[in-house]
């Protein structure tokens, strides 16, 4: 596994040099975001659509809504994916859907 240098520096490691890691299972849920998960609430089809997504899936959306710096582009991220949702879209599908509209609109 290859590290970067500021993480060689925390561990007091040089480069070529032999670390040993131990991985585990954090068995906890995350949590996903309580707004999304009250709008999805109100709309049965969509919100069975993202209970059948992987879990990674789910978190991808809801790390995505929780990222958002204000409340407003909370607020737009949680209707695109409502909107993702109701297509079928997996959150890949979703992000390049948005970029393609956007590079649309640039155009």
């Amino acid at each position: 596994m290859t590290l970067n240098a500021s993480v060689r520096n925390w561990l007091g490691k040089t480069k070529g040099a032999i670390v040993k890691v131990q991985m585990e299972v954090d068995p906890a849920p995350v949590p996903l975001s309580p707004e999304l998960l009250e709008c999805l609430a109100d709309e049965p089809p969509k919100h069975s659509y993202f209970n059948k997504l992987p879990g990674s899936h789910q978190q991808y959306y809801s790390k995505w809504i929780e990222s958002a710096k204000t409340e407003v582009t909370k607020a737009k991220r949680i209707a695109r994916t409502v909107a993702a949702c109701e297509g079928g879209m997996s959150f890949g599908e979703m992000m390049r859907s948005y970029k393609n509209e956007n590079n649309i609109l640039l155009r």
